[in-house]
């Protein structure tokens, strides 16, 4: 009786301890099942993702130089050799880090950009210490690159616009490796002031950089050269041979031309009453002791009888003045305060809203 009764609690044990097993292995097996349909899910969700990869196009490309900042709103994918990703109080950008070429993605707006990344120019920076430009400094291929960077940098600030204007002046005086002399010109495309026909020497009335001899075919006339900015040239006006450069008027017009704005190959002026069309007459000249100082805006014109230049910052009372003048060559001149303006050569500001009509992606510096 007792074993019968021992008998009957073992056989129970063991159904329990099967039903048991059985329950573990149907979880057991079941989890599994379910670990294989999402792993399966998950690797139709990559593929799907890859797929839309392989589909995007090119919509920007980025060109930065090295330890450059750009400024984006989202990226899922990228090479942290070449750039870096941060945030900041809520802003996204990356950092160029290496020379060299990047794809990144923004796989939830479906975007794709290239990040070109190079070594042929610098971080905005004020450099007095430039060297001047060697005659045929870069190749071909080179040239064409920087140009295609002076275009994407007026392009991202707004073509047509003030800011366009101010990149365009801001990427030749801060950015570009080199300093150009300054070159007294030898003639102008503009002969209405009595100067001679003449292009290229001294002045570069084109879209571009004249950095390499494939520019001498948008060259129409010419006195002693061609040549491009950094190679020997006659300079008439002082008799002597010379480095192809810039004067300051011819500044002021190629950045208003790069920028979308042709008001022809003109000087700068001899003061607000001067005769003629130059570039103390495309805005509103106000004399420097006349002045608001509030109406100040990077793009500005500044001038003196016989010369021009371009405010490109404005930082309270500070402001920043690239010219090419004869003594300095092309350089920024930095004024940091409003007196030590006044007590200088300038004598009046050239306000160009009227002109410009559209501010574009402005910033009042750089930094």
């Amino acid at each position: 009786m007792e074993e019968n009764k021992k008998s009957k609690i073992s056989r129970i044990l063991i159904v329990i301890l099967i039903i048991l097993m059985m329950a573990f292995c149907g979880l057991y097996f079941g989890d599994k099942q379910a670990l294989r349909i999402i792993k399966k899910n998950e690797q139709l969700a990559f593929e799907a993702e890859e797929d839309r990869i392989d589909n995007l196009e090119i919509s920007k490309i980025i060109y930065l130089c090295l330890n450059e900042k750009y400024y984006i709103d989202n990226i899922d994918r990228y090479d942290d050799s070449i750039i870096e990703f941060h945030s900041d109080n809520d802003k996204n950008y990356i950092t160029a880090t290496k020379v060299g070429e990047t794809k990144v993605y923004d796989i939830d707006n479906d975007q794709m950009y290239l990040v070109s990344v190079s070594n042929l120019y610098d971080l905005e920076q004020i450099n007095p210490n430039k060297l001047p430009l060697p005659c045929h400094k870069y190749s071909q291929d080179e040239a064409v690159y920087l140009d295609t960077v002076l275009q994407n940098k007026i392009y991202d600030a707004g073509y047509n616009t003030r800011a366009g204007v101010v990149a365009a002046m801001r990427f030749l005086t801060l950015q570009f490796k080199y300093k150009l002399l300054y070159f007294c010109e030898n003639g102008r495309l503009d002969t209405n002031t009595g100067r001679e026909m003449c292009d290229g020497e001294g002045r570069y009335y084109h879209v571009g950089l004249y950095l390499s001899d494939d520019k001498f075919d948008d060259i129409t006339v010419s006195k002693k050269g061609p040549a491009i900015w950094g190679c020997d040239l006659y300079e008439i006006p002082e008799a002597r041979d010379y480095y192809n450069g810039i004067d300051c008027s011819g500044l002021i017009t190629w950045s208003l031309l790069n920028a979308g704005y042709d008001c022809g190959d003109i000087g700068g002026g001899y003061g607000i009453e001067s005769e003629g069309f130059d570039c103390v007459d495309l805005g509103k000249a106000v004399e420097i002791k006349d002045i608001n100082y509030n109406e100040i805006k990077a793009g500005d014109l500044i001038g003196y009888s016989g010369h021009i230049g371009m405010i490109i910052g404005i930082d309270g009372q500070k402001l920043y003045v690239a010219q090419a003048y004869w003594e300095n060559d092309l350089e920024v001149v930095t004024y940091n305060n409003y007196d030590e303006l006044e007590k200088s050569k300038w004598e009046y500001v050239v306000l160009m809203d009227d002109y410009y009509m559209q501010d574009g992606n402005y910033t009042a510096t750089w930094y």
